[in-house]
């Protein structure tokens, strides 16, 4: 049944650095953003999952099955990140497909697996509809206004000593790991909650290559970029920032990200990549200094997507947004001393 509409709860999704297929103005209602990260696909070129726990085995079936029970077509889902394993753009059109039929209005990001991402132009021309790619520009989704980056390694003194890149690593099975994945004590990994898709350091080389402390200044511009956009194209509403690496070292400490996005006022951060239970267990979540964190890592939510934000009003005068976010809602706030 469709949804009554209002003049105040129209909004066009996506019309900015946006392909638009179709009619040249789409409106939604939107009713609730949710967000689910690390999808993983791999339709063209099969990737086993169940290498990193047998929890993986059949999670896009999984995550299928959830998406489509729980989210609305008016709704947006946000998916910052590690969407894909294929190595080309080519190779990543079946995952994007799969990605399109899924309901919802879909906001992708690029995580530091998508090889396939290369012109955003060319992604963006790629996608199927319903599907917006953000770089570098944001988007107006109503009462909300998303915006993001992938993010990086946090370099010194935010990281920790033993923490190191994840770029170029490919998946386990072109680097000869399949089908035994052996752990330090000599046990098969495939069943272990960590198994070797934790994220969390342990015995990497000390220190961060040079060329790492070059990308995450870059993506720290690119996420600057996408918060202005966010101001100069929504300048009453609030901003939802969508990350793919966190914004928190593996010990809980605020990197500049965490800077930028309080210079603008961000009162919701979502992110992904941080895989396995160490790493899980270490997340930030809830209220840190007014920014709501959520870990939005498809494994970590079940292969369930996350209701971020529930809200049936677009009313944007004195509104008390606190009140649409669930994990703001159920969380004790702390701030940084």
């Amino acid at each position: 049944m469709p949804v009554p509409v209002s003049k105040r709860r129209l909004f066009l999704i996506g019309w900015k650095n946006a392909k638009v297929k179709g009619p040249a103005a789409v409106v939604w209602a939107i009713m609730r953003i949710w967000g689910i990260s690390d999808l993983h696909l791999s339709f063209a070129t099969p990737k086993p999952m169940d290498v990193f726990g047998s929890h993986w085995r059949g999670h896009a079936a999984k995550m299928r099955q959830a998406w489509d029970a729980q989210v609305a077509p008016r709704d947006v889902v946000l998916c910052p990140g590690d969407l894909s394993w294929a190595m080309h753009l080519r190779q990543a059109k079946a995952d994007l497909q799969w990605i399109g039929q899924r309901p919802g209005h879909k906001i992708l990001l690029r995580g530091n697996h998508d090889y396939w991402w290369g012109s955003v132009t060319q992604v963006r021309a790629a996608l199927a509809r319903g599907c917006t790619a953000l770089q570098n520009n944001a988007v107006d989704v109503g009462a909300w206004v998303i915006a993001g980056a992938r993010g990086w390694v946090a370099p010194k003194p935010f990281c920790h000593p033993d923490e190191r890149s994840e770029e170029g690593s490919p998946h386990p099975s072109e680097r000869g790991e399949i089908p035994r994945v052996a752990r330090a004590d000599g046990r098969d990994a495939r069943d272990d909650k960590r198994g070797i898709f934790d994220q969390t350091p342990s015995r990497a080389p000390a220190g961060i290559r040079s060329q790492d402390h070059k990308i995450y200044q870059r993506e720290l511009v690119r996420l600057r970029l996408s918060l202005q956009d966010a101001r100069k194209i929504a300048p009453h509403k609030p901003i939802l920032a969508a990350l793919h690496y966190p914004p928190f070292t593996a010990e809980g400490r605020p990197t500049d990200v965490v800077d930028l996005l309080r210079d603008f006022g961000v009162r919701v951060c979502v992110y992904g990549h941080l895989h396995g239970a160490r790493a899980h267990a270490a997340a930030v979540e809830g209220e840190v200094n007014g920014i709501a964190y959520s870990l939005i890592a498809c494994d970590y939510l079940g292969f369930r997507p996350k209701l971020i934000v529930d809200s049936d009003s677009q009313d944007l005068s004195d509104r008390n947004y606190e009140s649409d976010i669930p994990h703001m809602r159920s969380h004790r706030s702390f701030d940084f001393a």
